[in-house]
Parts: C-alpha cells; sequence; structure tokens
C-alpha cells in the first residue's frame, strides 16, 4: 500500500511540475524587457582554449549601465 501511495504522489509532483512550468513558459518576457534596468559589472573573466582563467579588466572590475524601455 505504501509502494501505492508513493506511486500516486509521484506521479502527482510531476503532474503539478508539468502545469508551473507550461505557465511559467506563457508568461516569459522577451529579451528586450528582461534587460531593462540598472546592471553592475561583477565579473569579466575570460577562458581560453587551453583552460586558463584571466580577468580582462582586473580582479575588481567596475562598471554600470543602464537599459531603457524606449531604447
Amino acid at each position: 500500500m505504501k509502494a501505492l501511495n508513493a506511486i500516486g504522489l509521484s506521479g502527482l509532483t510531476v503532474l503539478v511540475l508539468a502545469l508551473l512550468s507550461g505557465a511559467a513558459f506563457s508568461q516569459q518576457k522577451s529579451l528586450k524587457d528582461q534587460l531593462v534596468g540598472s546592471w553592475t559589472l561583477v565579473s569579466a573573466s575570460q577562458m581560453t582554449k587551453e583552460g586558463v582563467k584571466s580577468d580582462r579588466r582586473g580582479a575588481n572590475p567596475r562598471g554600470r549601465a543602464v537599459f531603457e524601455a524606449d531604447g
């Protein structure tokens, strides 16, 4: 009986997650809308083909970008 309960609960969980993901997908904003706002640069690192990481703007880069809805 416990195994049947576990299977039923697992099925219900999968169903709920599928419904929630569908709702989230339909409400997704465009890339333009997602980028609107104020952004702060926190890292500018680069990885070479050999696997070596380098900080392109130093250890503590500073920068800010503001994107408005009107472009």
